[in-house]
């Protein structure tokens, strides 16, 4: 045990108090903030630098619900832009037959128009069954040359591999039985992006609105967030589209798994950390 935590329990000992219950409380109190080995436990600086006012929480909800409204109010603007950047894309990619979309309703009442593709993906043949065998064995044996500072990326592509075995496999025993078609698969995932752009207002009130950067960089990330997502959303799904329609259905499992909703994460969390590194307002006054 620490000299401090010693201290602090001596004095508590030497105490006389008529309230044992407060003894007690002293106690957990000093119990929670004393580690395994007698040092102690410091908040983390992400909190022990936050100090939260209540007119924090209340522009934290504020930004996050007029963000969410404003969504919502533009999903039908949403759904148009979408399918005019896929009737844009449909000849260059070469996926004939145009555009088509469904009306896809989120939480019973609020609609959006999701387009997709009318394009279709055939099955693999044997050529393409077994071009994409070669190919996943290339990548295998390449990683196993990748030292160094290429270590981390040699793991993904094995990673990438394995999910293509097993389609593969799939593909190769019982192909007719695969779920999932192009239209589907596009529709669907337009669905899922459209509901993470939904939601990034809502994380950012829980996190970095309760920063103290200024509430016109919170907006300004938020858009930047969100607009970059609006963007990302169709191109991601009109490139997996014209790759399936061109590679066959074996690759629609590996767009899904690494290529779908993955790099919207990561661009949520690329710019969540850049907005986290900015100095408060406090630390600036400092300065000053």
């Amino acid at each position: 045990m620490s000299a401090l935590a010693r201290a602090s329990l001596s004095a508590l000992r030497r105490r006389r108090t008529p309230d044992p219950e407060a003894d007690r409380r002293a106690m957990l109190a000093l119990v929670r903030s004393t580690g395994a080995r007698g040092g102690r436990i410091d908040p983390h600086r992400s909190i022990a630098t936050i100090d939260l006012a209540p007119h924090d929480m209340l522009l934290a909800a504020c930004l996050s619900l007029a963000f969410l409204v404003v969504f919502v109010a533009g999903l039908e603007l949403l759904g148009a832009l979408w399918t005019g950047i896929f009737g844009a894309l449909a000849e260059p990619l070469g996926l004939a037959g145009g555009v088509a979309h469904r009306v896809s309703t989120v939480a019973g009442a609020i609609q959006i128009a999701i387009p997709y593709f009318v394009a279709r993906a055939p099955l693999p043949g044997a050529t393409a069954w077994w071009v994409t065998l070669v190919v996943t064995a290339i990548v295998l044996i390449g990683t196993l040359f990748m030292r160094g500072a290429w270590l981390p990326l040699s793991y993904a592509l094995r990673f990438a591999v394995a999910i293509q075995a097993s389609a593969l496999l799939f593909f190769g025993l019982v192909p007719a039985r695969f779920p999932h078609d192009l239209q589907g698969y596009v529709s669907a995932m337009m669905l899922v992006g459209a509901a993470i752009i939904g939601v990034v207002p809502v994380v950012l009130g829980a996190t970095f609105y309760l920063m103290d950067v200024g509430w016109n960089r919170k907006v300004a990330l938020t858009l930047l967030m969100m607009g970059h997502l609006v963007v990302l959303v169709p191109l991601q799904y009109a490139l997996q589209a014209a790759v399936i329609v061109h590679a066959s259905l074996i690759v629609m499992p590996l767009c899904f798994l690494l290529f779908g909703v993955l790099p919207e994460i990561m661009v949520i969390v690329a710019l969540f950390g850049w907005g986290m590194s900015w100095e408060s307002l406090r630390a600036r006054g400092r300065r000053q």
